[in-house]
């Protein structure tokens, strides 16, 4: 069964072509890397899944409903959030304020709310923090949770260890860990962060210069081979 079906998705910035052809699956329960060099086109995959970016050619599919056309906000409804690279929470409010605004759309916020506070609890000790007085650290827990908040399908976190300290790289990966161990929730990730990505996805794919370039099991990527990647050899 397929969660995610992207299909031929061309992408383009002006005339500046982002993506080209690139196609992508993702099943349920599944964790899906995204890997490649600046400007290999990651985030603008994911800013067309989430509806944030428009495509001018190809597909997407979620739980066999074409959402190509969509509006960013139905596809939250239907299960797709995105986590963007800089966090981008609301620096005017508190910690659990930010997440309350992103659960808006569930039917049930308080009951989210101890979800989200159960997989990420340094959130909860900041929770009358206001989010502008967040480390980096602090700040990425926080726009996950935030993500979590409207109980996503597909989560699609993009640059998780961007300028992060080991050990707060160590407590994000250990909670999208217990992410994936429930279950019920597919991640689709975007990291510079190798060794990290091939211990906990299960597939990769490969862009280089916004096409795919080879996806498959992590257990068929060698280290080596995703790095000669990055470069195109």
């Amino acid at each position: 069964m397929t969660l995610l079906a992207v299909s031929g998705l061309d992408v383009f910035y002006g005339d500046l072509r982002a993506l080209s052809g690139v196609e992508l699956s993702v099943a349920p329960g599944e964790v899906v890397a995204v890997v490649g060099a600046n400007g290999a086109g990651k985030s603008t995959l994911l800013k067309a899944i989430a509806g944030t970016r428009r495509a001018r050619a190809g597909s997407v599919h979620f739980q066999g409903q074409d959402i190509t056309g969509a509006a960013a906000y139905r596809r939250v409804k239907m299960g797709l959030a995105l986590v963007p690279e800089g966090r981008r929470v609301f620096p005017s409010l508190t910690v659990e304020e930010n997440l309350l605004v992103g659960g808006h759309l569930a039917k049930d916020p308080k009951a989210n709310l101890s979800r989200v506070y159960e997989l990420l609890p340094l959130l909860v000790r900041l929770r009358g923090r206001m989010s502008a007085s967040l480390s980096g650290g602090e700040q990425q827990a926080l726009a996950i949770g935030r993500a979590l908040m409207s109980q996503p399908k597909l989560l699609m976190i993009d640059e998780l260890s961007l300028g992060l300290a080991p050990v707060v790289v160590e407590r994000l990966y250990a909670t999208i860990e217990a992410m994936k161990q429930t279950g019920d929730l597919s991640i689709i990730l975007v990291d510079q962060n190798i060794a990290r990505v091939m211990n906990i996805a299960d597939q990769i794919s490969l862009l280089l210069e916004g096409r795919v370039i080879r996806h498959g099991p992590t257990s068929s990527f060698s280290k080596s081979e995703i790095v000669k990647g990055y470069f195109g050899a």
